[in-house]
């Protein structure tokens, strides 16, 4: 409980109470045993009772369908549905209140007092927002159209990804690199793809690593090699003309049934062009059989590719599925909300048929199966290692995407996915003038990276603008300045194990005694700064004070840059950030700064007073440009009251 009040809720806290938030969506997970979209202790006691929350709370899509599913809390849907209402859910993403709340109803698990509620919060937001005045009277109907992908915007969306690049390593200053470079080999699963990150938006503009690095330097003699295959989450739709029944004949044989009961009869039989169908929200294979998301489909046949080779085959499932491939069981995930894979196959000749099944249960919502396929390219190390012998630069863009790190799909560990670890070795064989850019939307252990690499960047998901960020970051036009979110640890084994949820037990920059690979708030510049004349407002402070550190910065470096001096407050061995600022500086400029804590953000969840307390005794503040490296050290005491 302590940890929960200390370190996770705060977060949201501040979301809610001091930002105004109106709408909170519930988690997937459990917290202390309970889901969280039937926890009373967090969905009433805390959200609405402490916070005083007026706004309307949904749930994640199928997340009530998980309280007797997956977590087995309850033994049927009627149940989960009425403890997800009266714990304090308002609206359920997905078909559950539709289906099971008249049922919850009628057997006197809910009454209508839980219903009224509900619909009252969740109405409230709606005439607040205008939603049932006429356009005159909305201010939001006049914002204009043109606002969206607006020239500011795309710049926006530029400077964003500029200033979150952290330099993570530049050994002897190699970055900036010279834009009359002659050749360059720009490699990686990552160079010419624009990475977003999963549930982002289409964008016009999608700038690519490679595209980047070509537009800022355009006389230079730029390669490109992929390097490692590449197993996207979703490949190209498989077309319908690749499809055949096991007779021979176009299409695929499907057999659909009432529930989730595919060993008996199916109620419905008939050939499909391909199993790639998609049902959309409460949809069915026929109205007159079946009702909405309660049916399930086996669909089999053969699958005939149009050119021998070797194939990455996807498979997508909105709801679970299993499926199989020439006999073999490649994805079994009947439970999921959502079932995905891909999967390498052998070399496939052109012409011959090669046998699939699936086995489709849709129980929640929409409902959709998809094929996905793309061909392997082959000697793709091969080309990368012959490209980076003959340039005088390598340009190594690595990192994750969407198959390796998004929802419902957890990293195995920490390490740079091993066929780029391997790449980046052979290149590095052959050509050691090789600047790392990580593309990835978490930490990265990298240690033989860090070891023999001159100079690395961290550019996260960089969203639409990334590719031309990165280059301009690379070449100079733009001095980094990003710090890092988080730890990079120097492999998986300097972490518990993964269901050990104590951050104590040595998660996070505040408990983890060991050496990272980088700290929490690390980040370098192309220019330097000196801080200096660091002065607290007293030694000695109450409850309603507030600490104040002041300081004066310096650029004593050749180019304007950015610091962010971060000020961390500790007490018995634990170090916690409490403030930061980013501040811009030209060459030789100097500026006075501060920061501020208030006494009151030091308190902390106390177990046998059940409230937060204010913990008298001595207190160390310090200021620094990272976790690990400390400018100024001072102590405080905070008074008992």
């Amino acid at each position: 409980m302590k940890i929960l009040r200390d370190y996770y809720l705060p977060a949201f806290k501040s979301s809610i109470v001091d930002a105004g938030a109106q709408s909170v969506m519930t988690a997937y997970n459990a917290l202390n045993g309970i889901p969280c979209t039937a926890n009373k202790f967090l969905l009433q006691d805390i959200l609405r009772n402490e916070w005083q929350f007026p706004g309307w709370v949904v749930t994640d899509c199928g997340a009530i369908y998980d309280i007797h599913i997956n977590h087995k809390y309850v033994s049927d849907p009627v149940k989960a549905v009425a403890l997800s209402l009266k714990a304090g859910t308002d609206l359920n993403c997905g078909s559950y209140f539709r289906l099971y709340l008249k049922d919850a109803f009628n057997q006197g698990l809910i009454t209508m007092e839980y219903i009224d509620q509900a619909l009252l919060r969740i109405f409230t937001t709606r005439i607040k927002l205008g939603v049932f005045d006429p356009p005159s009277m909305n201010p939001y109907s006049k914002i204009s159209k043109d606002v969206v992908d607006s020239k500011q915007h795309q710049e926006l969306a530029h400077q964003i990804a500029l200033q979150s690049v952290v330099l993570l390593k530049n050994k002897n200053n190699v970055l900036p690199l010279q834009k009359n470079i002659k050749s360059v080999a720009v490699i990686g699963p990552n160079a010419n793809f624009c990475r977003f990150g999963t549930y982002s938006g289409k964008s016009s503009i999608q700038i690519t690593p490679l595209e980047g690095i070509k537009s800022l330097i355009p006389d230079a003699n730029i390669t490109y090699s992929q390097g490692t295959t590449i197993l996207e989450t979703k490949l190209p739709t498989m077309p319908n003309n690749m499809f055949y029944t096991l007779d021979g004949s176009p299409g695929v044989k499907a057999e659909y049934f009432k529930g989730f009961d595919i060993k008996k009869k199916p109620d419905l039989v008939r050939i499909e062009k391909s199993p790639n169908i998609s049902w959309e929200f409460d949809g069915t294979p026929d109205s007159t059989v079946f009702e909405p998301n309660f049916f399930s489909v086996r669909f089999s046949g053969n699958i005939v590719v149009k050119k021998s080779g070797s194939y990455k085959i996807n498979v997508n499932g909105i709801d679970g599925l299993k499926f199989y491939f020439q006999g073999k069981k490649i994805i079994d995930k009947v439970s999921d909300n959502y079932s995905h894979t891909t999967f390498k196959t052998s070399y496939l000749k052109k012409g011959t048929q090669y046998p699939f099944s699936i086995e489709y249960f849709e129980d929640e919502g929409w409902g959709e199966v998809r094929l996905g396929i793309s061909e392997i390219k082959e000697g793709l190390i091969d080309d990368a290692i012959s490209k980076a012998k003959s340039s005088d630069l390598v340009l190594m863009v690595m990192g994750t995407y969407d198959y390796i790190e998004s929802e419902g799909r957890d990293r195995q560990n920490t390490d740079l996915p091993l066929d780029q670890k391997n790449l980046l070795k052979k290149v590095y064989d052959v050509n050691k003038n090789i600047i790392l850019v990580l593309i990835n939307g978490s930490t990265i252990s990298l240690p033989w990276a860090d070891e023999h690499i001159s100079a690395i960047i961290e550019a996260w998901y960089p969203g639409q603008s990334g590719g031309k960020a990165i280059a301009e970051v690379l070449f100079g036009d733009f001095n980094p300045g990003g710090k890092l979110p988080m730890t990079f640890y120097k492999g998986i084994k300097d972490l518990p194990p993964f269901d050990d949820y104590d951050i104590r037990n040595g998660r996070t920059y505040m408990y983890f005694k060991g050496e990272p690979l980088y700290p929490f708030g690390h980040g370098l510049s192309y220019t330097n700064f000196k801080v200096d004349d660091v002065r607290l407002n007293d030694t000695k402070f109450s409850k309603n004070d507030t600490l104040r550190i002041n300081f004066n910065i310096t650029n004593i470096g050749s180019r304007r840059g950015s610091e962010v001096p971060q000020l961390y407050i500790e007490h018995k061995g634990i170090k916690k950030l409490k403030a930061f600022k980013r501040i811009f500086l030209n060459q030789g400029e100097s500026l006075k700064s501060y920061m501020k804590v208030a006494i009151t953000d030091l308190q902390s969840w106390d177990l046998n007073e059940n409230k937060y307390v204010i913990i008298p005794g001595d207190y160390s503040i310090h200021l620094g440009t990272s976790s690990r490296d400390l400018l100024f050290t001072s102590n405080i005491k905070l008074l008992s009251h």
